[in-house]
This record gives structure tokens, C-alpha cells and sequence, in this order.
């Protein structure tokens, strides 16, 4: 009988043994999965870092294009020009004769092709010191591509005026847009009419392109 019971006590352990055994196999097989779990996470975070790497050396290669030499040679990928020569190009009298349109050229000197955009700024000086800088048109604005050698222009269109009542106009300044260049030309095409406190004078210059 005291055998008996011992075997059932013996089986009892046994029993208990084998359950244990099987929870531990049943935890570790949970222990695995959450690790799997845990890698392909972790993979998936290193794999978004690295597309965030992609995207910010992305960007790193765009603004590139603004390393000190593409500054001073006008630089690719759509960057700026800022080597620009400009120089005053042929007239063209209007259809009246009270207008005239004198080209301003823009000619890239980089090595690379750069975009020329907006207005160049252009100021009229008298012989006395009096200056007037230009409005603008309304025309709409395009971004032009100049190659390296490659030249646009813009319009300058001036009102003219006779000798006895306009302003006598000694010379231009011209500055390519986006640039702090300034080139000073001898004006030689007669007086103009003087209205720097117009809302709308007939005097102005219209984007490059």
C-alpha cells in the first residue's frame, strides 16, 4: 500500500514535471516568435532610416548645386545664375513714336547652365544726380535655362520726350535679377519723360525671357 502510494506520488511528480516541461517549451516557442517579431521590426525601422537617409542625401545632392564654385560659375540642377554680363542691345521705337524699347542682354559666363528669373533692376541717372529706379511690368515672369555662353533679354521701354521739356538722361545701371552686379552704360537715346511718382508711368522694364 505504502507502495502504491508512493507510485502515485511518484507519477504525481512525474506528471508535474512533464507539465512544467511543456509550459517552459510553450514559453520559449513565444520567446522565439516575439523575437522574430523584434527583428522584422527592428529591420523595418533600419529600412525607413535608410529612406530617410535616401531622402536627406537627396537633398544634400540638390543643394549641391550651391557649393561655392557652382556660386560663382552659376552652377547645374536648376540653380541660379550669378555670373551674368549684361550690356544694352538694339532699339526698337514704337508704332507711335512716343515709346521706345531698348534690349538689355544677359549673357551666363558659367561653366554650367543656370536659370535666369525675374526682373532685372535698372536705374536712370541725370547728369545733375538725379536717379529713378524702374518699375516693373505686369507681365508674368518665366524661368529662362542659359547654357553656358547663352544669353535672354528683357525690355527696356522708355517713354521718349523732346529736348526742351525731358529729362536728360546721362546713363543706366543695370542689375541682372538675383544678382548685386551693377553695370553703368552712357544712355544714348534722347530724353525721356520724368515720372518716378507716377502710379503708372510709361517708363518701365519687363522680366527676362
Amino acid at each position: 500500500m505504502e507502495v502504491h502510494t508512493r507510485g502515485i506520488v511518484t507519477m504525481s511528480a512525474n506528471s508535474n514535471w512533464i507539465r512544467r516541461s511543456a509550459a517552459a517549451v510553450v514559453a520559449l516557442a513565444a520567446v522565439g516568435a516575439l523575437s522574430a517579431c523584434s527583428d522584422g521590426q527592428t529591420e523595418n525601422a533600419s529600412s525607413g532610416t535608410d529612406a530617410q537617409e535616401a531622402v536627406t542625401g537627396g537633398r544634400e545632392a540638390v543643394s549641391g548645386g550651391q557649393e561655392p564654385d557652382a556660386l560663382t560659375s552659376g552652377g547645374g540642377n536648376g540653380a541660379a545664375c550669378t555670373n551674368v554680363k549684361a550690356s544694352l542691345g538694339s532699339t526698337t521705337p514704337s508704332s507711335g513714336g512716343s515709346q521706345m524699347r531698348v534690349q538689355l542682354v544677359f549673357v551666363n559666363q558659367g561653366a554650367r547652365a543656370c536659370v535666369l528669373r525675374g526682373f532685372p533692376g535698372v536705374q536712370l541717372r541725370s547728369a545733375d544726380g538725379t536717379t529713378w529706379d524702374l518699375r516693373r511690368s505686369s507681365e508674368e515672369v518665366e524661368s529662362v535655362t542659359l547654357a553656358p555662353g547663352g544669353g535672354t533679354s528683357a525690355a527696356l521701354t522708355t517713354s521718349s520726350a523732346d529736348n526742351a521739356t525731358g529729362w536728360h538722361v546721362s546713363t543706366v545701371l543695370v542689375t541682372p535679377p538675383n544678382t548685386t552686379s551693377t553695370t553703368e552704360f552712357n544712355w544714348t537715346h534722347g530724353p525721356v519723360h520724368l515720372q518716378k511718382d507716377a502710379t503708372r508711368p510709361a517708363t518701365f522694364v519687363g522680366p527676362v525671357g
